[in-house]
Parts: C-alpha cells; sequence; structure tokens
C-alpha cells in the first residue's frame, strides 16, 4: 500500500483552478460545436437536440420561408463537419421549426368551439390526405470494393444532396411533410436493406396507408428485387373488420406483397373498460409471451418461395421459451439503453448469414412498434422501447432462431404531401416532448373522437354559464383535464393546459383513445352491402307485419287472462260466507277459460287445464272447509 503525499493548500487551489478551466473548455468546445452545426445566419434560429430522444434538429427562417430549401442543404452540409465521436454524435435529424407567430395564431384559435359536425364522418377527413404523388427516397449510388471509405462516403452525401435539393424544387416545402434528412439514418436503411432477404414493413394498423411509403415499395419489390411483407402492428387497437378491410386493400393494391395482422401482446378487451387507470393497469399486465400473428408472419414468409444457395428455406415459428417477468412488457417510458454500444460492436462483429439462415429486415416510421415485434416474436423483451419516436439509435441484429436472424432498423419518416402535423403527432411520427401547442391535435383529435365523454370532464365554470353557451374547443378540453388531473399552476392555481394536452396526445398515441381510419371506400362498400341487403330486409318486413298487426290482439287476450287470475286470487283470499256464489263464479271464470283456450293434446295447453283444473279444486277445498 502506496504512502500518501501531503496536500498543500497551494495545490489544492490549484486542482481547483484547473478543474474549472477543463469545465469551462469543454462548455467553450460544445458551444462551438453547437455553433458549427447552427448554420450561422442572419435571422435564422436553430435548436439542436439529441437523435435519442430523438435525435431531432430544428431549423426555421423567420424572415419568410422561400430560401428554406437552401436552409436544409447547408444543415446537411454542415453535418459532415461534425465530431466522429460515434454513431449518437452522427445520428441526428433535420426538422423545420414553425415560427412563433403561427404558433401564437394556432393559441388563439384553441378558444374557437369544435366543429362536431366531422364527428358524424371522421374518417372521411383523411382522404383529403391521399394523393397520387409519390416522392422518390435516395437510394444508394453504385458502389464497388475499389472503392475506400472516404470515396464511397463523398459519393453518397453528393447523391443525398441531388435528391434533397430536387424534393425542394418540385414541391412546395410548406405541402411537404417532417422527414428524415439525415444521411446518417438514410444510411441504416441502405444497409438493413441490403442486409435482407425478406423486407418487412410493419405499420400501425389504426392507418397502416399513413406509415406505407410507395416509394419504398417500389424500391424494394423492383429496384432490389426482394420479397417484402406488411406488417399490420397492433391491430388490438382496430376492429376486426376493420383489419380485414386494410388486408383486401393493400392485397388489390399491391400484389406483390404479403400482408399479415400482427399483435405484441395479447388482445385485451377493454371496450367495457371506461376508467383509463383501468385500461393502464390492464396494459402493464401484458406480456410478450402472448404475442398473436407469429403463425401468419411466417406463413407469409414461406409463402415467398425464399431460396438460399438454390434451396428452398421453409421457416418454422420460434418456440415460446420465456415466461414470467423476463416476458412482462416494461412499463417505463425510456427504457435505460446503455447496452446498446455492446450491442452495436456485436452486430459489428456478426459474419454474415449462413446458406441456411434468413433475414428479415424490419423498416418502417418511428413508434409503429417495430422494437415491440421483436420482443414479441422471442417472446421476451430483447430490445427496449419506449413511446418517444426514434429510440432505436442503429440497426440491430437478433438472432431468432438458429435459422431467422431479424435486422432492426431504426424509424425514419418518410418524405410525403399534405400531411398535416397534427396528424403526424397522433400518429407518433412527431416526438411530443417537442410540441410546441398541442390545441391544433387536440382539436383534431376531438372533433373526431368524444374525448369529454371518454374522461368524464367537468366543463370550466358551467355553474356561471348556461348551458346553452357551454361549448367544447381545445382549450377547455385541456383545461378540464387539467382541473381533473390537479395538473394546476402554482403561482395563479389555473389548469396547466399545455401539461394536460401533451399527456392526452400521449393517451392517443398509447392507444387509449381509440382512434382508427378504414380503407379509401369503405364507407361505399358499407352502403353497397346495406343496399344488397336492402330487398330481403323489405321482404321480412313484409312478411312480418301480419305478425304485427296480430299482435294487439294477443295482448288483449293477455289482458283477458290476467284479470282472471287476479278474480280467481281475490276469491281464494275473501273469508266472505257465500262460497257457493263465490264457487259459482270461479267454475264460470274456469270454462270460459277452458273455452278460449281450446284445450288439446299438446303440451302447453294441457298445462292450461291443469292450471284451471288447480284452481277450481283448490275452490272446493276451501268450500268444504267452511261447510266442516
Amino acid at each position: 500500500m502506496t504512502r500518501s503525499k501531503p496536500f498543500s493548500a497551494k495545490q489544492k487551489k490549484q486542482q481547483l483552478k484547473d478543474k474549472r478551466e477543463n469545465k469551462r473548455t469543454n462548455q467553450e468546445r460544445e458551444r462551438q460545436e453547437e455553433v458549427s452545426s447552427e448554420l450561422i445566419l442572419d435571422d435564422e434560429t436553430v435548436d439542436v437536440q439529441s437523435h435519442e430522444n430523438p435525435e431531432t434538429k430544428v431549423i426555421t427562417d423567420q424572415n419568410g420561408k422561400d430560401d428554406l430549401g437552401d436552409v436544409m442543404l447547408r444543415a446537411v452540409s454542415e453535418l459532415e463537419h461534425l465530431p466522429k465521436g460515434g454513431r449518437k454524435r452522427d445520428l441526428r435529424t433535420v426538422f423545420e421549426r414553425e415560427d412563433r407567430g403561427e404558433i401564437e395564431r394556432r393559441k388563439t384559435d384553441a378558444q374557437r368551439p369544435l366543429d362536431m359536425e366531422k364527428r358524424e364522418k371522421p374518417w372521411s377527413i383523411l382522404n383529403e390526405y391521399l394523393t397520387d404523388v409519390t416522392i422518390a427516397i435516395p437510394k444508394r449510388p453504385e458502389w464497388n470494393f475499389s472503392l475506400n471509405a472516404s470515396e464511397l462516403e463523398d459519393r453518397e452525401m453528393k447523391a443525398f444532396k441531388e435528391w434533397l435539393a430536387k424534393i425542394y424544387d418540385e414541391y412546395p416545402h410548406d405541402r411537404l411533410n417532417y422527414f428524415e434528412h439525415n444521411i446518417e439514418v438514410w444510411r441504416q436503411l441502405w444497409r438493413v436493406t441490403e442486409k435482407s432477404d425478406v423486407i418487412v414493413l410493419v405499420t400501425d394498423a389504426r392507418f397502416p396507408l399513413f406509415h406505407f411509403p410507395p416509394a419504398l415499395y417500389d424500391y424494394i419489390t423492383v429496384d432490389m428485387g426482394k420479397p417484402m411483407v406488411l406488417v399490420m402492428n397492433k391491430q388490438d387497437l382496430v376492429e376486426a373488420k376493420v383489419v380485414e378491410a386494410w388486408k383486401k386493400y393493400f392485397e388489390e393494391n399491391f400484389p406483390d406483397m404479403h400482408v399479415v395482422a400482427f399483435n405484441s401482446f395479447s388482445i385485451i378487451d377493454m371496450s367495457k373498460t371506461l376508467d383509463m387507470n383501468q385500461k393502464r393497469k390492464m396494459r402493464r399486465q401484458r406480456r410478450y409471451e402472448t404475442s398473436s400473428g407469429m403463425e401468419s408472419l411466417f406463413g407469409a414468409i414461406n409463402a415467398l418461395d425464399v431460396k438460399k444457395a438454390g434451396k428452398k428455406i421453409v421457416l418454422a415459428p420460434p418456440e415460446k421459451k420465456y415466461k414470467g417477468e423476463e416476458a412482462v412488457e416494461s412499463d417505463d417510458e425510456e427504457t435505460d439503453d446503455d447496452d446498446d454500444g455492446e450491442d452495436e460492436q456485436k452486430e459489428e462483429k456478426d459474419h454474415e448469414a449462413g446458406a441456411d439462415q434468413v433475414v428479415l429486415g424490419m423498416l418502417g416510421h418511428p413508434n409503429v412498434g417495430k422494437s415491440s415485434l421483436i420482443n414479441g416474436l422471442m417472446g421476451k423483451k430483447v430490445v427496449s422501447t419506449s413511446r418517444t419516436p426514434g429510440h432505436t439509435k442503429h440497426f440491430q441484429t437478433i438472432h431468432l432462431t438458429p435459422h431467422v436472424i431479424l435486422c432492426d432498423c431504426p424509424g425514419l419518416v418518410f418524405p410525403a404531401l399534405d400531411r398535416p402535423k397534427a396528424l403526424q403527432i397522433l400518429c407518433g411520427l412527431y416526438p411530443i416532448a417537442q410540441v410546441r401547442e398541442p390545441f391544433s391535435a387536440i382539436r383534431y383529435l376531438s372533433e373526431r373522437v368524444s374525448i369529454e365523454k371518454i374522461y368524464s370532464l367537468k366543463y370550466p365554470d358551467e355553474d356561471d354559464m348556461p348551458g346553452d353557451e357551454r361549448l367544447w374547443s381545445p382549450y377547455k378540453i385541456c383545461e378540464a383535464y387539467g382541473y381533473k388531473k390537479g395538473y394546476l399552476i402554482a403561482r395563479t392555481g389555473r389548469s396547466d393546459v399545455h401539461r394536460a394536452g401533451l399527456e392526452l396526445l400521449k393517451d392517443c398515441v398509447d392507444g387509449k383513445i381509440p382512434i382508427s381510419w378504414p380503407p379509401p371506400g369503405y364507407q361505399e362498400e358499407i352502403k353497397e352491402d346495406e343496399m344488397s341487403h336492402e330487398t330481403e330486409e323489405h321482404v321480412e318486413d313484409e312478411d312480418s307485419q301480419d305478425e304485427n298487426e296480430r299482435q294487439p290482439v294477443k295482448n288483449r287476450k293477455q289482458k283477458k287472462k290476467d284479470k282472471r287470475r287476479q278474480q280467481l286470487q281475490s276469491m281464494l283470499d275473501d273469508d266472505d260466507e257465500d262460497e257457493d256464489e263465490q264457487l259459482s263464479e270461479a267454475l264460470r271464470i274456469i270454462s270460459v277459460a277452458k273455452k278460449e283456450s281450446k284445450v288439446t293434446e299438446t303440451k302447453a295447453q294441457r298445462k292450461k287445464s291443469e292450471k284451471a283444473k288447480e284452481w277450481s279444486d283448490r275452490l272446493e277445498a276451501k268450500q268444504s272447509r267452511s261447510t266442516r
């Protein structure tokens, strides 16, 4: 054991000075890194955050939006000069930040009452966002092993810049949705598609078409010539007939793709449960070991006729080996992901798939449940999950069986037209923690779903306002929910409407608020079915019309029987001395009943006859007792 050395006050002072200097240097370095990635423009501002929660870079042009395409291109150029300290540093995406004036306008609009007429047709509005225009995705340029890493990266960056410039030249930026601008994330997509034998596109069953990019379908099936399977995850949040309608829609419009419905957990019927706390408790008790749709998924893959080394590969679903706590879903919103680096190192060392192994590449938008689907296939938690989009930071390989390897790609948002931000938030594509005003998304949701009834909200200040003036608005819904949950601002005691709105959006993303859309033309199909059955229903109505007309006659007969029964009962209970008169009256009533019932040998009518005889015997017994 070494002897401790004396530490003078002068040395201690110097140590603290060096520590402060190092801290100051680190802060200055971080500030310079942010400035270098901020695009130093006169009036533009940039906010850089990590892609992990998720990694986003938000850009706005406060003077105008005419040069926004140039801003995006310069942002991508800055990514080349970022420090190479690891994947976490490289994985960033660029999102446009809305100007402050637009945010304030929407906050003011939050006081406007809801349009309740949209609740009558909550699905029709979505057809407005379905366009035939398909925006191509960036494709990896041709390469060979003679190129070194630097040359390949330069070639990829050049192609990516050209693709991004072409998008902003052809389409106005106000029609474009928020999509991935970071080439590093697209490189993950390229690697997964090249490595995989079968591409599995995971979508949310609540509206799979919103999460289905046709350009990716063309890229996989045409350019790469690889088989593709569409998985509609979270089918427990949608009616079974709507899921079948979606399967039929995709099979008719995209014939080169197999469609499978999947659920990472057992399907729990929460339709009869109105209490949101009970719903949360039921969701926490779900287990990965009870996932459904695995046989359908492997059946669809086997139907693709996948061949390795000229031999067809037949896959079998994995056996459920995990039970108990290993299979329970984690209830944490953010799961610790410290072991990702180790997983990544293992992935880099993985050898190529063998001749009898099939690699399934998992692609899709953020927050559609790719990681949960992998956990459901494994029967336990093997990759971390979170409601925050972009939680998976790099693609991971998981050995499902000795013959099946899963390759999980980070979720990325594909470019599309006319997709409003409110809809993106409700579908989980935009991080809720970064929503600057929740009221526009709450309006879109509450105009289609009765949120005030689901949460049993009490209208604020309803005692001071007449009933006809109590009109719900997005602000009033958030205010009422804040009061109900106790979300109050400390100084004023008013409801924290922003926090309440964000929690409502989280419940929608988690599936606690029922919201889903059927495929295009679904309402027309329902009308056709109704019209086809209309003639049959009309015939049935005519057949039952005579029966309805005879119904009043039956009611009158029943009333007569009830009246006779009451008369007989009153006679039995009466202690009057005139027994002969009572007996004769009772016998008369019984004889009338026998004539009307037309006693025959049928079982039902024998019971009526026996009942009449019982009344007669009881009356005679009463008369004999009174005589004695």
